[in-house]
C-alpha cells in the first residue's frame, strides 16, 4: 500500500445476494466498515439489486460516494459497451448509472472463461465505462496452466495493454485487479511477495501511458482474500487494496478485511505525520477533554482549599440553644458539646 493512494476494498457478490438479502446485506456493511474513514468501500450486488442496495446504503450511510470516504459505493459487475441497442439481456452504462450504480467490475476472469469476452471486448467496455462516467474495475489474471509454463507476466502484459491507454484521460479514476485465476473460490492465495511482483510489473506498464497513470492507478489484489491474509498482502508497496469473493458475502468477514485495509493505511499515514483518522482524532478529542474537565475539577478543589485557610473554620453558632424540655425529648445532657448534639439529633 502507498500512504498517497487510498486503498479501495470491493466485495463482488457475483449470483449471490438478490432482493431483500441484498438489502440486509447492503446495511450490515454500511454499518460495520462505518468507521474505516481511510478506506474506500465498494460492494458489487446483482444487476437487480443495484437500485435497492444503492437506496439502503443512502439511508445508512447518507451516501454512495466514497471519495470523501464517508459512503459506500456500489457497483456492476458487468456491461455492455453501447449505450443501447438490439441486445436482449444486456445493460449498459447509462442504465447502471440511472440504477444507482458509480462502479463497474469488467474482465473478470469468470466473464473471460464462461462468457468468453476477449482482451478487445474488455477495452471497449473499460472506454464506455469512462465515458458515462462509471469507475472501472478492469480485471486481470492468469490461468494455472498459464501459472506453471511461466507465462504470467506475459498473459498479464497483454491483458493491461488492451485497455490501459483509456485511463489517460483520467488518471486515478480507472482501477485494475490483479486475480490469479487459479486462487480464485479455491482457498489458495498468491504469497505477498509473487502477488507484489505482478502489480510492480502493472504499475510499470501503466507508467508507458504516464507517471501520473502509474502513480494514481489503484491496483487490487483478488483471490480468496480473507481477514487473515489481507494485511500481509496490503503491506506491500504496488497492493492497493482487494477485490473480494466469497469473504464479502458475510459482512463480518468482509468487515475484517477493511478494518485490516484501516490499520495498514493508519500505519502509513502515522509514519508520513499526516493528521489522525476521524475515529481517532474523535477518541483524542475526547480524551483531551476528559484532561480538562479532570483539570477544572482539581483547580477547583484548590481553590476551596484556599478559601478554607485563609477564613479559617467556621464556629458553631454560640447564640444557639436549645430548648429546655429537649433534653428529656433527646436523653442529652446539658453538658453535652454542642455539635454532638447537633450530630444526634441529624441521626
Amino acid at each position: 500500500m502507498n500512504p498517497f493512494r487510498r486503498p479501495l476494498i470491493a466485495g463482488n457478490w457475483k449470483m449471490n445476494a438478490g432482493g431483500q438479502e441484498a438489502c440486509v446485506l447492503a446495511n450490515a456493511v454500511a454499518e460495520k466498515t462505518r468507521r474505516a474513514d481511510r478506506v474506500d468501500v465498494v460492494v458489487a450486488p446483482p444487476f437487480t439489486a443495484i437500485a435497492a442496495v444503492a437506496h439502503e446504503i443512502e439511508e445508512t450511510r447518507g451516501s454512495i460516494d466514497v471519495d470523501e470516504g464517508f459512503g459506500v459505493g456500489v457497483a456492476a459487475q458487468n456491461m455492455h459497451h453501447l449505450a443501447s441497442g438490439a441486445f436482449t439481456g444486456e445493460i449498459s452504462a447509462p442504465m447502471l448509472r440511472d440504477a444507482g450504480a458509480t462502479w463497474v467490475i469488467l474482465g473478470h476472469s469468470e466473464r473471460r472463461q464462461h462468457f468468453h469476452e476477449t482482451d478487445h471486448g474488455v477495452a471497449l467496455k473499460a472506454k464506455a465505462a469512462l465515458e458515462a462516467e462509471l469507475r472501472p474495475i478492469v480485471c486481470v489474471g492468469e490461468t494455472l496452466g498459464e501459472r506453471e509454463g511461466g507465462e504470467t507476466l506475459a498473459v498479464i502484459e497483454r491483458q493491461v495493454r488492451a485497455f490501459m491507454a483509456h485511463f489517460a484521460e483520467s488518471p486515478g479514476f480507472g482501477v485494475v485487479a490483479y486475480e490469479p485465476v487459479w486462487a480464485i473460490g479455491t482457498g489458495k492465495v498468491a504469497s505477498p511477495e509473487d502477488a507484489q511482483i505482478v502489480h510492480a510489473r502493472i504499475r510499470e506498464l501503466l507508467a508507458e501511458v504516464s507517471e501520473e497513470v502509474a502513480e494514481a492507478t489503484r491496483i487490487l489484489y483478488g483471490g480468496s482474500v480473507k481477514g487473515d491474509n489481507a494485511v500481509g498482502l496490503l503491506e506491500q508497496v504496488d497492493i492497493d487494496g482487494a477485490l473480494v469473493g466469497g469473504a464479502s458475502l458475510d459482512a463480518d468477514g468482509f468487515t475484517k478485511i477493511v478494518d485490516a485495509a484501516q490499520a495498514v493505511a493508519e500505519k502509513l499515514a502515522e509514519e508520513e505525520g499526516a493528521p489522525p483518522s476521524r475515529e481517532r482524532a474523535a477518541v483524542e478529542e475526547e480524551a483531551r477533554e476528559l484532561e480538562a474537565l479532570d483539570a477544572d475539577a482539581a483547580s477547583d478543589a484548590r481553590d476551596a482549599g484556599q478559601l478554607i485557610a485563609v477564613d479559617g473554620p467556621v464556629d458553631a453558632p454560640t447564640s444557639m440553644s436549645v430548648p429546655p424540655t429537649s433534653n428529656a425529648a433527646t436523653g442529652i445532657d446539658p453538658a453535652t458539646d454542642l455539635d454532638d448534639a447537633v450530630d444526634h439529633r441529624d441521626v
